[in-house]
């Protein structure tokens, strides 16, 4: 399975986002991040991700995807109720 946004995605982004509001220099802190992370990300009810802002500043849907092998395109829905 494949999720996006991955966690590494997020956090890349968020650091970047940190770094770029702060002044000072030094570690960043949870705290920093925490800010920049949420605004990245928008939630439903229940407190699922539903979309998120991606470095092309762009807000993308929330996904779960079934990873291909490498060079392999896509299948189906079709295709792979199929295989089951």
């Amino acid at each position: 399975m494949e999720t996006r946004p991955s966690p590494d995605e997020m956090v890349q982004l968020a650091v970047h986002d940190a770094i770029a509001a702060r002044i000072g220099c030094g570690p960043i802190t949870a705290a920093e991040m925490d800010a920049p992370m949420r605004a990245r990300l928008r939630f439903d009810a229940t407190g699922q991700i539903t979309k998120w802002r991606g470095s092309d500043e762009r807000w993308h849907d929330a996904a779960e995807l079934f990873r291909q092998p490498k060079g392999s395109r896509r299948k189906s829905e079709q295709e792979r109720q199929d295989e089951l």
